[in-house]
């Protein structure tokens, strides 16, 4: 039977899965505010913010198809929006914790 996970449990499995060292540290306290901004914002602003990067991403798509040889990394599928629509269907109290708890173990590692 499978138990329950905690946001802390969570965040810690989370963590211990990505690489460590000092050249990280700069890159977890980036990604720590990032969520705990997220956890701070309302749904509608997360949608609107989320839309803006999807027309952002195509208008650069655009830009970068100029130059020979680079590569960009496309947005998950359904883009942005689509992801962070996904997000915002969940309780937001219960994702403000998650993003919280993983914002304090990436400071924390």
């Amino acid at each position: 039977m499978p138990t329950e996970q905690t946001p802390e449990s969570l965040s810690e499995l989370l963590v211990s899965s990505m690489p460590g060292g000092d050249d990280r540290r700069m890159w977890r306290d980036y990604m720590a505010s990032a969520f705990e901004q997220v956890a701070a914002t309302d749904d509608l602003s997360l949608l609107r913010a989320a839309k803006a990067a999807d027309a952002f991403e195509v208008e650069f798509i655009e830009f970068v198809s100029n130059f020979p040889g680079v590569e960009v990394v496309p947005a998950p599928e359904g883009g942005y929006y689509g992801f962070m629509l996904g997000l915002v269907k969940r309780d937001r109290d219960a994702r403000g914790e998650v993003l919280r708890a993983l914002a304090a173990e990436l400071r924390r590692s």
